[in-house]
Formats: structure tokens, C-alpha cells, sequence
């Protein structure tokens, strides 16, 4: 719970701040701003099935290209990695009983001793507002790549996820901004263990294109 409280209180502080922002706040005009963007922080998976621990915790690094359409509306472009702790899942295991006959009884399975998730996808973002504070919301898809390895056997599944990411982001320079955002990612193809993510991310940003800083 203390690791999801710490994201949490800290973007929960960048939209009030977004809400409490004064009317002569420097504005950010989200129209051609064009950047790239690096961050980090800490990913939880669900898992679908019910002979396997209910989540795993590990770390996600992400990249996004991302471009304003209009003053509220942009375009992004991301490549995400997410890694999780390794585990034993509890299995079917056949054993030979005292009488010489096959029994099933369960057990734990062979060790998942890597997990690590890769996508590529692209969504649309939508500005709240353009005060320094940006907060916003976002919805795509992405190509998922979940990579699994146990007892020396790489498992490699493909799926399709739909994207939502709530953040905000701050314009600490004109061409450098923070931010830090909160994904979910749902997926509609079920080929990989996994069911579910979400991640805490905290960010940075460099404007490559024109920021546009002024006044309201």
C-alpha cells in the first residue's frame, strides 16, 4: 500500500495544483508543441490465472514522442518495458501412489524466473488545461510482447492492449517539463499469463518544437 500511495499523493498534488493554478499563470499552448519524453517508476500485473499469485510488482521504463494537434488535443507515440519479481505457480503435479497407480495432487510448479512485458502502441491525448500545469488524459493501443522463462524454456506470447493514462505535466523551463501519470493497461487478446497492468510513471520531457510560453 505505501507504494502505491507515493505516485498516488504525488499526482494527486500535480492536478490540485493544476486546479489551483492563479488566472495570470504562464500558459502552455499545446497546438505544434513537439517533445520527447523518457521516465520511470513502479508496474503491477494481474494475472488470469487462479493457480498463480493474484499480482506481481516490478519496475517500467518508458519513451513517448508525443505532438499537440490543437490547443487540447495531441498524438503520442510509446514504447514501454515493464520487469517483475519471479514466482512459483502452483500446478497439477502427478506423483505414483503405494499401490503403483498415478495420482494428481497440487503443488508449486517450476520457478517463472523471469517476466518482463514490452509494447509498442500510439494514443490521443487530451489537455485539461493549458496553465503551466497541464493536466490531461489519454486513450490507445498498444502491441504487447510478454516474455516468460521457467526452468530454462523462454515463453513468448503476443497481445493487443487498450490504453488509459491519466497525468500532469509542469513546464519547469519552456523546453523542459516534468510530469508524472498513472496507466492502465486492459487487455483484449489473452495470450499471455498476464491480464492486466498498471503502472505509476514519473517523467521528463524535453520540447523539441515550439512550447509557445505566454500569458492568458
Amino acid at each position: 500500500m505505501i507504494r502505491h500511495a507515493i505516485p498516488c499523493a504525488l499526482l494527486t498534488a500535480l492536478l490540485g495544483a493544476a486546479a489551483l493554478a492563479p488566472d495570470h499563470a504562464a500558459a502552455s499552448e499545446w497546438e505544434g508543441v513537439f517533445g520527447l519524453e523518457a521516465g520511470g517508476g513502479y508496474s503491477l500485473a494481474s494475472l488470469r490465472s487462479a493457480a498463480s499469485p493474484g499480482a506481481l510488482n516490478g519496475g517500467a521504463v518508458r519513451a513517448r514522442l508525443f505532438y499537440g494537434l490543437t490547443d487540447a488535443l495531441g498524438v503520442a507515440a510509446t514504447g514501454q518495458i515493464a520487469w517483475f519479481e519471479s514466482r512459483r505457480p502452483i500446478a497439477t503435479l502427478e506423483y505414483e501412489d503405494e499401490t503403483g497407480a498415478m495420482a494428481t495432487a497440487l503443488g508449486y510448479g517450476d520457478e517463472v524466473t523471469r517476466t518482463r512485458l514490452q509494447d509498442l502502441g500510439a494514443s490521443f491525448i487530451y489537455t485539461l488545461d493549458v496553465l503551466r500545469v497541464v493536466p490531461f488524459l489519454a486513450a490507445g493501443v498498444a502491441s504487447m510482447r510478454a516474455v516468460e522463462e521457467a526452468a530454462g524454456v523462454e515463453r513468448v506470447d503476443h497481445d493487443v492492449v487498450l490504453r488509459f493514462e491519466i497525468g500532469a505535466d509542469i513546464a519547469a523551463l519552456e523546453h523542459f517539463w516534468i510530469g508524472a501519470s498513472v496507466v492502465f493497461d486492459v487487455f483484449l487478446t489473452q495470450r499471455a499469463e498476464i491480464a492486466g497492468q498498471t503502472a505509476f510513471l514519473i517523467r521528463a520531457a524535453v520540447v523539441l518544437g515550439p512550447a509557445k510560453l505566454g500569458h492568458r
